[in-house]
């Protein structure tokens, strides 16, 4: 759910995908940890995953 919020509170901001990806780009333990245990990125994944469904629905849309 933490993911779901971070992601709402990202498009509130006007945070575009490019920005937020550098964003997550900053934490690197989060990165070797998952590709560690998951092999691949998973945090950034998920977190893209609710980004663009979240976007695909619209901020309006969401608000209300």
């Amino acid at each position: 759910m933490r993911y779901e919020l971070d992601e709402v509170y990202a498009h509130l901001y006007g945070i575009s995908k490019g920005d937020l990806d550098y964003i997550r780009g900053t934490f690197p333990i989060v990165k070797r940890k998952d590709e560690a245990k998951y092999g691949s990125y998973r945090t950034r994944d998920l977190m893209m995953e609710y980004y663009n469904r979240y976007e695909s629905i619209g901020k309006n849309r969401f608000l209300s």
